[in-house]
């Protein structure tokens, strides 16, 4: 499929501020799975982003606003291929106790963060059948389809700080938590996995957000990525931005002003399926109208509006500066 996305993350500020400074994943990555066709990101007030590629080779977008100011702007634009996966979990049949397990995957077997060890893991990795599963494919089925039976979606309970014992105490989470929980049972058996943040594109869904899900390595096959929050494998429906140890390492966008204003977030996604197929090699250019535009060259792509945003804001310090991080968004 072939993708124009546009995300938009308006900032509002109670009274004016200065020193913003912050940091954006918002630049899909390019992968055996996808191929990133165009990108451009916009800052009002006018900022120019630099751009540097993180430990695992995510892209990151940083700049300032030093002025005074009450409100900033994020646009990012682009255009993605994404392609089908043809991977049956029946047929990874890699043993486990063959994984991998050296400085490679070391962040990957982890429980820490958000992705935390709790007394309850141990029962819980016994009563879903991970502790007998043999073969990498059996795990990752177990962890796409069973998670679910331990948690249930509803928003508005957790938020960007929640942890797996949290999760677990509520017994309720979004897809943020669903793929931490589904990290935390896998990891708990060995299996070397992470966190994927990007888009979802459901025709039938009144709202496009942000999505979360997870990716598990498979000797001589590579990551495999599934989604704990829907009971599948990714499709080429998923448009990856950014991969991590967990959410705390890719979220949307973090970072500080100076001042004692209370912030307010507005997000907007668009995600238009392109009218031509792309059926092109990885460095070819490539351009395609979407199909609100085609017939009119004035056409405007109604957005859809996300909902259910929330933000981790700390008390100011002694220089009166204000950390704040978007929640991945959830769908």
């Amino acid at each position: 499929m072939l993708y124009s996305i546009t995300h938009r993350t308006k900032l509002d500020y109670s009274q004016p501020i200065t020193e913003s400074v912050m940091e954006v994943r918002a630049m899909p990555r390019s992968d055996e799975r996808q191929v990133l066709r165009q990108f451009d990101i916009s800052v009002t007030p006018d900022a120019k982003a630099s751009h540097h590629s993180d430990w695992l080779n995510n892209t990151v977008h940083q700049f300032s606003v030093l002025g005074m100011h009450e409100q900033i702007v994020i646009k990012s634009t682009c255009m993605v291929e994404t392609r089908p996966s043809f991977h049956v979990l029946s047929e990874l049949v890699a043993p486990i106790e063959g994984l991998i397990r050296d400085h490679r995957s070391w962040d990957f077997l982890q429980l820490h963060g958000p992705v935390m060890d709790d007394p309850a893991l141990p029962a819980l990795t016994q009563r879903l059948g991970l502790d007998r599963a043999r073969c990498v494919g059996e795990a990752i089925e177990i962890a796409t389809q069973r998670t679910r039976d331990i948690i249930t979606y509803r928003r508005g309970v957790t938020d960007s700080a929640s942890t797996v014992c949290d999760v677990l105490k509520a017994g309720i989470g979004v897809c943020q938590d669903f793929a931490h929980l589904s990290l935390a049972l896998l990891r708990r058996v060995g299996v070397p996995c992470r966190y994927v943040s990007g888009y979802l594109n459901k025709e039938d869904a009144p709202e496009l957000e942000t999505h979360a899900w997870a990716e598990a390595f498979v000797p001589g096959v590579g990551w495999i990525a599934f989604d704990p929050t829907h009971g599948g494998l990714v499709t080429e429906q998923y448009v990856t931005v950014a991969v991590g140890r967990s959410y705390a390492d890719v979220p949307p966008n973090r970072g500080v002003y100076r001042g004692e204003a209370h912030e307010a977030i507005d997000v907007t996604v668009t995600m238009e399926t392109l009218e031509e197929r792309a059926r092109l090699t990885p460095y070819s250019a490539s351009y395609a109208r979407p199909r609100s535009q085609l017939g009119s060259r004035a056409a405007v792509i109604p957005p859809k509006i996300v909902l259910g945003l929330e933000q981790q804001i700390a008390s100011p310090n002694r220089a009166n500066s204000v950390v704040q991080q978007q929640r991945q968004q959830q769908q």
